[in-house]
């Protein structure tokens, strides 16, 4: 009787029990548990038999050990971010209104008279080609979240594989954002951290995630960044043109007309560099569009980005042009546009680059 926008329960432990026992058999050698940890006794006994004490055996009055006191804590972690049940005997720090060591912080924190703290959203960029680009802490983050807010779940799915994340993929694109944003609201109010990604590089740049942040930052509800990836950055970076000063402008209209021309106005308004998206099979058009309305500027062309065949041109805007029109090209294209010349000195004509 679910429907698709109804809150599912979290994994919970018995997800990871085989990864867990592995560990647990390294760390006792003996077939008896001794008393050495008041909350990993209890768990161990009821989920691995083989940690049940022997027939007339007595505690242990040794130390600590502790390895043991690690993997407790390390259950215990676990146990109390996912949602399952915390272990017997124990009292965990984020009930007392703190976070749990070693997990993202906000995604288990409770006021200090027990209701559920706000949760975090996190807006976390992905690679734009190469899966390598993660960076540690942005798998760290995308592992200590409940929900994971994605453009398009088949494309996300391959870092959720990759990388072994356990979140709930939830779909959010243009078509269903104001949806998915009351949803995702609802759980960041009860307390759960919710990551936002896009199929490639970082989100809102030309992707969805505005909606769902605003309202956010409306609610009072911590949002915070886990930066990487980014096409218009790496873009910029190999261009040879100024980047003191540009302008993100996007994917352009499709077709020539009143918006159109009103988007090629605004680039010739804005100053220093531009940074353009566009497909292939309309980049040829674009280039001729800017050449005429912009003039002769230089203009790099970035392809494939960080993927096995990654090219980068740069030239006049009509010379790209008819190199484009002559070539199959296929993929996604990053544009940076220099500034427009200006004059120098007074009186002179000379025209040089910004």
């Amino acid at each position: 009787g679910s429907t698709p926008f109804a809150p599912r329960p979290g994994p919970r432990i018995d997800t990871l029990r085989p990864r867990l026992d592995s560990r647990i058999d390294t760390l006792l050698p003996r077939p008896g548990l001794p008393d050495r940890h008041p909350a990993s006794r209890p768990w161990l006994e009821d989920r691995h038999p083989s940690a049940r004490p022997t027939r007339g055996s007595t505690p242990s009055a040794l130390a600590p050990d502790s390895r043991i006191d690690t993997l407790a804590d390390s259950i215990l972690r676990i146990e109390t971010f996912i949602g399952a049940e915390t272990l017997p005997g124990a009292t965990p720090k984020w009930r007392r209104g703190a976070t749990v060591p070693g997990t993202v912080a906000g995604s288990v924190e409770t006021r200090e008279d027990g209701r559920a703290a706000p949760g975090v959203l996190f807006v976390v960029a992905t690679p734009i080609g190469n899966l390598g680009d993660l960076s540690p802490r942005a798998v760290e983050t995308l592992r200590g979240v409940r929900h994971l807010a994605c453009e398009d779940t088949r494309v996300t799915r391959k870092l959720v594989t990759r990388f072994e994340l356990g979140a709930r993929l939830v779909s959010h694109h243009e078509h269903n954002e104001a949806e998915r944003t009351d949803f995702l609201i609802g759980r960041l109010r009860a307390g759960e951290a919710v990551a936002l990604v896009c199929d490639a590089g970082t989100p809102l740049l030309s992707d969805p995630g505005y909606r769902l942040v605003r309202a956010a930052r409306l609610a009072g509800i911590p949002v915070r960044a886990a930066p990487g990836p980014s096409a218009v950055t790496a873009a910029l970076s190999v261009s040879g043109l100024p980047t003191d000063c540009f302008t993100f402008l996007g994917f352009p209209p499709p077709r020539r007309g009143a918006a159109r021309r009103r988007f090629l106005d605004r680039a010739a308004a804005a100053p220093g560099s531009l940074v353009l998206f566009e497909s292939a099979r309309r980049l040829a058009a674009l280039l001729r569009d800017l050449a005429e309305r912009l003039g002769e500027r230089e203009a790099s062309l970035s392809r494939e980005m960080t993927k096995r065949f990654e090219e980068n041109r740069f030239g006049r805007l009509s010379a790209l042009a008819a190199q484009v029109e002559a070539e199959a090209m296929r993929g996604e294209i990053t544009l940076v546009v220099g500034p427009a010349p200006r004059r120098r000195g007074k009186g002179r004509e000379r025209l040089e680059p910004a």
